[in-house]
């Protein structure tokens, strides 16, 4: 009996001594002193939303939004301290938000599966708020299919464009009412869109498909495909210049997409690229990998101030996990969010 028992406390011990020996706690306490690498001072702050985030937008320094997958927006006056939980009448998911100022403001998701005996997909949903994101309502909607919206952008005061699942919508007055414009024979999710002016846009998808247009969305057409596919982001800076994260590797295009070019860093993940000016631009997503049977992956960010030929930063920013979301206000400010901490850039 006493062997048994012995045995017992003894193989215990061992298993938490493996445990132990495996799991690699990589996030020190988020509220210390600023942390400088590479001339970016970061900041962190553990914050009080614990829900899955789809999209981080900060008008300035101190005025910033989060909208996550259960319709939650969540908003900040303090540069990210605290956050209060709006009201959006909805619990489908979110995926971005678009501010035409400081009172006027959008968010766009859906959903587009369910499951269950006479399941009916949600679709598309569309919020608007005209108080700075205290207030939002549904706007009404109506497109030819079952599909959640996964990006929305403005060209001016009037007219703007929501994408999605195979659908594209116009807005000529200001987001009150959309009609749909969607791309024939695309067979693809639209995960990143933008325009440089009303007539010229151009739409990314999953498999590195790239779609543009020339005249405001009446008529699309498919050029070279981006070299990996998995497409994140997209950003237009000026003119023809616009950058592009897919899986792994960051693209430069000088030609509005016909034609792209590899630049930056490998990451295991590249999540967001956002260049401020033609020479000023950020990368952020997912480093180095801590080891062991419970390691996690750690944050990285890296800036550009030649237009992406060099780049400075770390893939080892331990205080926060793989980013998820990103959002920076100027070509010198900026923030991150993961697993729960949100992290204030700023470039020296």
């Amino acid at each position: 009996m006493r062997t048994t028992i012995t045995s017992r406390i003894l193989g215990a011990f061992i298993l938490i001594v493996l445990a132990t020996s495996c799991r690699k706690d990589t996030y020190i306490n988020p509220n210390t002193p600023p942390s400088t690498i590479e001339g970016l001072e970061l900041s962190y702050v553990k914050i009080n939303i614990n829900t899955n985030y789809q999209k981080l937008l900060f008008l300035d320094e101190r005025t910033g939004f989060v909208a996550d997958y259960n319709g939650g927006i969540h908003k900040t006056d303090n540069g990210g301290l605290t956050w209060i939980k709006q009201n959006t009448g909805t619990n489908l998911p979110l995926f971005d938000m678009y501010f035409l100022n400081d009172r006027e403001g959008f968010a766009v998701g859906g959903r587009n599966s369910c499951g269950g005996d006479g399941c009916v997909p949600a679709g598309a949903i569309i919020l608007h708020t005209s108080d700075g994101g205290n207030i939002w309502t549904s706007v009404k909607i109506s497109v030819s299919q079952n599909t959640e919206l996964q990006s929305i952008t403005f060209v001016n005061n009037l007219q703007g464009y929501a994408s999605g699942t195979g659908v594209v919508l116009v807005t000529y007055d200001g987001g009150q009412t959309w009609k749909e414009i969607s791309p024939s024979n695309t067979g693809t999710i639209f995960t990143a869109m933008g325009f440089k002016d009303e007539q010229n846009g151009i739409i990314l998808g999953p498999a590195g498909k790239v779609i543009k247009t020339n005249d405001g969305g009446k008529s699309w057409g498919i050029t070279q495909p981006l070299m990996y596919g998995g497409v994140n982001s997209l950003n237009i800076v000026e003119e023809n210049l616009v950058y592009a994260t897919a899986g792994c590797k960051a693209y430069k295009s000088i030609d509005f997409g016909d034609t792209w070019t590899e630049v930056g860093n490998s990451l295991f993940a590249m999540g967001n690229i956002i260049f401020k000016t033609k020479n000023v631009g950020f990368t952020v997503g997912t480093g180095d990998y801590s080891g062991g049977c419970f390691g996690q992956f750690c944050g990285a960010i890296h800036y550009s101030t030649d237009g992406g030929q060099t780049w400075k930063g770390s893939k080892s920013i331990w205080e926060i996990g793989a980013i998820r979301a990103s959002c920076f206000v100027n070509d010198r400010l900026g923030f991150v969010l993961s697993n729960g901490v949100l992290a204030k850039i700023k470039r020296l």
